[in-house]
């Protein structure tokens, strides 16, 4: 079963690794921006080069986060 509370995020870079629980995620693809929430369905993304990936924080707070590139893998838990 997803968890439609709240999405676990994870983000590797190097040889550190960070981990947040939000309400949702907007990430800068090659072609477009999109918003993952609890209860996507599961997909592969590339992040485009040197973007910003908005986070909504479960108090309500958005921050972001600067990726100079990577993947995106949304599955459920299970």
């Amino acid at each position: 079963m997803i968890n439609t509370q709240f999405l676990t995020v994870i983000v590797v870079s190097g040889q550190t690794k960070q981990t947040f629980e939000v309400d949702w995620i907007e990430i800068e693809a090659p072609n477009g921006s999109f918003v993952v929430c609890p209860g996507h369905f599961n997909i592969v993304s590339q992040i485009k080069n040197n973007s910003e990936l908005l986070l909504k924080n479960r108090s309500g707070a958005v921050s972001t986060l600067q990726i100079p590139c990577g993947l995106l893998l949304v599955q459920d838990g299970h």
